[in-house]
């Protein structure tokens, strides 16, 4: 849910964490053989005042994080097909400016090869 170029840092970190529930609501469906998860991402980071001197002239629309936390939530079904993945993210930290409702949520999609 982030953007590109959206937040610049000279050093951060950041933690991805993701929990596979299994079946979960699905094994109300034990044909399909999803599987439910839930996902996890935060980033830190920070900016040197060289590094914002140089970044934040000239009308730029680079943005840090300094010291605040960027955080998304997410949920999906995985082992659609046996290949395919749905991800739902809403994107809870930091909000953007101005304010919009259609930025904070995502779908997302992917397929997973396996031999």
């Amino acid at each position: 849910m982030m953007n590109r170029f959206e937040f610049v840092h000279d050093n951060y970190a950041g933690i991805n964490f993701e929990h596979n529930i299994g079946n979960g609501i699905f094994r109300l469906f034990p044909k399909l053989k999803f599987r439910q998860f839930w996902t996890a991402k935060a980033l830190w980071g920070s900016l040197s005042d060289k590094n914002k001197a140089l970044n934040f002239k000239d009308g730029n629309t680079f943005q840090t994080l300094d010291g605040k936390t960027y955080l998304e939530m997410g949920t999906g079904i995985d082992n659609i097909l046996r290949v395919f993945r749905v991800d739902l993210v809403w994107r809870l930290l930091p909000s953007r400016l101005p304010k919009s409702t259609t930025e904070h949520f995502g779908v997302f999609g992917s397929f997973r090869l396996s031999f």
